[in-house]
Parts: C-alpha cells; sequence; structure tokens
C-alpha cells in the first residue's frame, strides 16, 4: 500500500479540510506496490484529455514539421503547374510573325485542270464516289480550323469523311503583319474573318479547304494539324458523294477569287507535309504541365486519405495537450 506522510495538529485547533490526504505535489514521490494499477492523471479542469489510445477516435492533431513542409511543397508545384499550363495553353495556337513565315508561303496555290476517271472507295462502312477537277498544290500558314469536338461543329466527328476544314493564308498576305490584327474563326464548313479599318488584307490569298483522304495515316497527319503551323498540301481539287446522300455531290470551287456558298476548295489529300510547327516550346510546356499537375494531385490525394486513414495514436507527432 502507498504510505502518506502525516502532519499532527494541536487538539484545540480542528484539522482543515482534506488534512492527512496527499498533496498533488507528493503524488510522484509515492511508490506503488507492485502490480498495484495507478490511476490515469487527468488534465486540469477546461484541458483536452490525453491520448485516447488505439481504436479510440480523438481530435486530429497538426502535422508534423515535415508532414507541413511537403504539404506546402505539393501545393506550391501543383500552383507552378497549372500557371504554366494555362500560360501554354494561351500561347500555343499564335500565330508566327512574319520573320518567322518561310519564303515558300509567299507563292499562290498552283492549279492544272486535270482530266481523269471517277474513282470509289470506302470509310467506316460508307461507299464514295470521287470525280476529279485539277490538280492542286498549296502552301500556307493555317490560321484556322473548324473542331469536331466542339459545340460549333454538330456535322463533323470520327465517322465523318471529312473531319477538319484548314483555313490556310498565303502569298501577299504573309509579307505585312496586318494578318496579326484579322480576327480568324471557322464554323463546320466555313472559315470567317474580320479586320478593323487600316488593314490591308487580300480575301483571294485565304482559302478554306475540306481535306479528304482514303489514307489512315495522311487522316492521322490531318488530325494532328494545328493553328499557326505551316503547311506543304499536294493533291486533287475534286467533288464526291456518299452513295446514301443519293445524286447530292460536295464540289469543290476552282478559282480563289470566289466567296460564300460553295466557295471552299474539296481537296483530296495525296500528300500533306507541316513545313515549320507552329510554338513547339508552348505546345511542349501545355503537356508537360498538364500532365505533371495531374501526377500532383494524384499524388495529394493519396497523402491525404493516407493521413485521414491512419490510427490517430500513429498521426500523434506530440502532445495533443498541456498539464499546466
Amino acid at each position: 500500500m502507498p504510505v502518506f506522510l502525516s502532519q499532527s495538529y494541536p487538539p484545540d485547533r480542528p484539522a482543515p479540510p482534506g488534512a492527512g490526504q496527499p498533496r498533488p505535489a507528493d503524488w510522484a514521490l509515492q511508490p506503488a506496490a507492485d502490480g498495484e494499477p495507478q490511476p490515469l492523471p487527468q488534465a486540469k479542469r477546461g484541458g483536452r484529455p490525453a491520448n485516447p489510445g488505439p481504436g479510440k477516435r480523438g481530435r486530429n492533431p497538426a502535422p508534423s514539421g515535415a508532414g507541413r513542409a511537403l504539404g506546402w511543397a505539393l501545393n506550391s508545384l501543383l500552383l507552378l503547374a497549372g500557371a504554366v499550363s494555362a500560360l501554354a495553353w494561351l500561347c500555343q495556337d499564335r500565330l508566327p510573325a512574319p520573320k518567322e513565315l518561310l519564303p515558300d508561303l509567299a507563292q499562290a496555290p498552283v492549279q492544272t485542270p486535270l482530266q481523269a476517271p471517277p474513282f470509289e472507295f470506302s470509310y467506316r462502312s460508307h461507299d464514295y464516289e470521287v470525280k476529279t477537277f485539277a490538280d492542286y498544290e498549296l502552301w500556307g500558314v493555317i490560321v484556322s480550323h473548324n473542331n469536331i469536338s466542339g459545340v460549333g461543329d454538330i456535322y463533323h466527328d470520327a465517322d465523318s469523311l471529312d473531319t477538319k476544314d484548314i483555313c490556310v493564308l498565303w502569298g501577299g498576305n504573309t509579307a505585312r503583319d496586318d494578318y496579326l490584327r484579322v480576327s480568324f474563326s471557322s464554323g463546320a464548313w466555313t472559315c470567317y474573318y474580320e479586320y478593323p479599318a487600316g488593314v490591308t488584307f487580300n480575301a483571294s490569298e485565304v482559302s478554306n479547304n475540306h481535306l479528304i483522304t482514303d489514307s489512315p495515316v495522311i487522316r492521322k497527319q490531318i488530325d494532328g494539324l494545328r493553328r499557326g503551323d505551316q503547311v506543304h498540301l499536294r493533291g486533287r481539287l475534286v467533288g464526291y458523294r456518299d452513295r446514301l446522300w443519293g445524286n447530292f455531290w460536295r464540289n469543290s470551287s476552282l478559282t480563289r477569287a470566289d466567296s460564300g456558298n460553295g466557295a471552299c476548295e474539296v481537296v483530296f489529300v495525296d500528300d500533306i507535309e507541316v513545313l515549320k510547327p507552329a510554338n513547339p516550346q508552348w505546345r511542349a510546356a501545355f503537356r508537360i504541365s498538364g500532365w505533371a499537375a495531374l501526377a500532383l494531385l494524384i499524388v495529394r490525394a493519396l497523402l491525404f486519405l493516407a493521413e485521414m486513414f491512419r490510427p490517430v495514436d500513429e498521426r500523434l507527432s506530440r502532445p495533443a495537450w498541456k498539464n499546466k
């Protein structure tokens, strides 16, 4: 049994309350018998309870210094990746300045009449018939193209024969920087442009091209074309129809001087080459920063889940309370 210190008082003076009881300061001095359980210390009134122990839930303590440093580093890297990704997205499709354009783009398209019999081919279970009008060769910079995955184009999808229309600029339009002040955009079948007063722009040196092919390799190349790319294209100006359309043909224009409905060039592409891609550094930065941001988000989520599901007693890296 514990041994307590005693204190005597004169018989004419009553003992104060609690006399003969151990003082709090003496608790640590009292030995306990072997095997006798000791009472758990209690916090002062208003304090938090001691560690509840394994299997019991309690308030999560603040993370350790290492945990806070890791969280700060991940958050900073995620913010940086997001900022780089946003900036690269804005810059990856900018049009090149005139000094960045190749000399080949100054020449006009070459069109040569061609007499050839119609031919047929199939794509995605559709049978197409094609009639040829002329050989065609074009050098230019892509200023706009349609987007088959956007809400503005409900006519094209992966099953469409012509999925990407490219609006191309060449000739005298590339000799001045006025085209940088022209606003270009594409609809499902059209190319639009508008510019303020004082801009010199030749509407006969820009064309909207519907590109079709029977080659999977060329089709993949067409799908990869982007705004600002400088391209060289060889093929044939044609008219084509789906057998399911009956006698409706989509025919190519044979002049660059027209506008409005029917003014687009329909090109059966035999070869297409990107002479100079636009903004390769910004495109790489957008791709890398996007993947980096995704990876950081996954790591951050995994660390958060690991912290949430770790037992409380393992998360305590310092006392949860102090008994003052």
